[in-house]
């Protein structure tokens, strides 16, 4: 049984990151104003100070500092030491943004897509103009700049400092990056425990983000079959139902899901391995996607 929380509420949770976050960085940590929105955090400079190489931040300047997946990944597993893990990547992000040019700066040569829930980026985004789209009823792909261990979101006021790169030119180079790695085998396969005839894949992140993978429609014809079921449960692991039956419309693609056992092992890992994404099942068939629980198609 999974133990009990100790901070039940986003409030509670928030409270309990700022204390940690303020006797870490010995700086000023709040809720953003004006949001409503407890697990959204501005971390704001007091004093000068130095950060290796590189000056610290000015009096004034800060950082706004989302929870929420955080947040999930503590609800659904109960650990606090991801928190406290998370908290601690917090804290070496805040020491390296302190060199702005630094931060601001995008090498073109480490640009990937990746995907994100909608509702997150909505929430963890406010105010912070990420680069998206959203081929996928419900999810969003942003661009990520993945150099160092502190992966950056590109956002508008990075694409402004850094003339060269208009968005279509940026997401182009994101897009030409994934292809070059080529096409990522899934790193574990298994038969479905309930059905013979399902084969249930994980492919795993292990230098770059590869969900996108599954939005490119050559890579989908050459590498995947018709129709398959899919999910995004977390940043490093993306799953997959590959069938020897024909999943002809999304009614029999909720009976495979259900019969194969893919929806409690996509919900499983979805509430129980850290950095969450989505529990969403998404039948794809001649490369379109239909959201199962909404039957929505995605235009692609």
């Amino acid at each position: 049984m999974r133990q009990a929380l100790l901070y039940e509420t986003p409030e509670q949770f928030a409270h309990m990151m700022m204390k940690h976050l303020e006797d870490g960085l010995g700086m000023q940590v709040k809720q953003k104003d004006g949001e409503g929105e407890p697990l959204l955090l501005e971390v704001i400079a007091v004093s000068g100070g130095t950060n290796g190489a590189h000056a610290g931040p000015a009096p004034g300047d800060g950082m706004v500092v989302s929870l929420h997946s955080t947040y999930q990944t503590y609800c659904h597993a109960g650990d606090l030491n991801l928190a406290i893990n998370y908290l601690n990547g917090i804290i070496s992000t805040v020491m390296y943004t302190s060199n702005h040019e630094e931060v601001m700066r995008i090498d073109s040569a480490y640009l990937f897509p990746d995907i994100r829930e909608t509702e997150y980026v909505t929430e963890a985004g406010k105010d912070m103009e990420f680069v998206t789209e959203e081929p996928v009823p419900g999810l969003s792909v942003i661009f990520l700049e993945i150099k160092s261990v502190n992966n950056k979101i590109v956002n508008n006021s990075m694409l402004a400092l850094n003339p060269r790169l208009t968005e279509e030119r940026m997401k182009r180079l994101a897009y030409s990056n994934l292809r070059g790695q080529g096409w990522t085998k899934p790193s574990m396969q298994i038969p479905s425990p309930a059905l013979p005839s399902c084969t249930i894949q994980a492919y795993v992140n292990e230098r770059f983000p590869l969900s996108c993978q599954f939005l490119n429609q050559s890579w989908l014809k050459e590498h995947m079959s018709e129709s398959f079921l899919i999910a995004f449960t977390n940043r490093k692991q993306t799953m997959v139902l590959r069938s020897a039956e024909a999943i002809e419309t999304a009614e029999a693609a909720v009976r495979m899901a259900k019969h194969s056992k893919f929806d409690e092992i996509v919900r499983r890992t979805y509430r129980v391995m850290p950095q969450p994404v989505s529990e969403a099942i998404y039948w794809v068939h001649n490369g379109r996607y239909v959201r199962l629980d909404k039957e929505q198609p995605a235009r692609m």
